[in-house]
């Protein structure tokens, strides 16, 4: 689920006392739009010089949320948060109740999925995968909340490694030293490999087919 709002700091205050008030609203407007569409403005007024400083701060709220989003949906998928266990000054001293026969063959049986987790050390296949895209991605920022949306990604990582080697020939992904380029979590949640941005490889000639790709790069 995608941030539904922006975070407008009282931090801001002092930075923007220096713009005009139409500059102003040109940033925040800026601001929702990145927010809700990842798209990056373009500015011709002097709030261009605030931007990268807003838009770091607008990528790490993003990448709090997602993680956040991602900790809810695994304690969901557990059923939910731990109860809180109370002790009442009637109880208090007195040992535990007896377990139940299904809840020790319960634990008994968690207990036997975590010691096949600590012998399974070769990293599965989509793990792997996984790797792949992240030694090829260019901004290397929140792996953990990339690895979580990779996991949501039905696509083959050859496509994605593809899109990789042709955006980032792009204007966008090498302008102001690849200022401009998309958190991986953003950029995999969004769908953004299927973009076709200005200036990239699309534009010169023709994207290379995965198989193309792949056979460039083990060549």
């Amino acid at each position: 689920m995608a941030m539904s709002y922006v975070c407008l700091y009282l931090s801001y205050r002092d930075s923007l006392e220096p713009y005009t008030m139409e500059e102003r609203g040109r940033l925040v407007t800026a601001m929702m739009d990145y927010q809700a569409t990842g798209e990056l403005p373009t500015f011709s007024g002097n709030e261009r010089f605030l931007w990268p400083t807003l838009r770091s701060q607008l990528d790490r709220d993003i990448q709090g949320y997602e993680e956040k989003c991602a900790k809810n949906r695994e304690n969901g998928a557990k059923g939910g948060r731990p109860k809180k266990q109370t002790v009442s000054a009637e109880t208090e001293g007195f040992s535990e109740k007896p377990k139940k026969p299904k809840e020790k063959e319960k634990e008994k049986e968690k207990e036997k999925e975590k010691e096949k987790e600590n012998k399974n050390d070769t990293p599965s296949e989509r793990e792997a995968a996984f790797v792949r895209f992240w030694e090829a991605y260019p901004r290397k920022v929140g792996k953990e909340a990339a690895r979580k949306a990779f996991a949501k990604v039905k696509v083959d990582v050859s496509l994605l490694l593809h899109a990789i080697q042709e955006q980032r020939q792009s204007e966008q992904w090498i302008k102001d030293g690849g200022q401009y380029i998309p958190n991986p979590a953003t950029w995999l949640n969004q769908g953004r490999w299927e973009d076709k941005l200005p200036g990239s490889a699309a534009d010169r000639n023709r994207i290379r087919t995965p198989e193309e790709y792949l056979a460039g790069i083990e060549g």
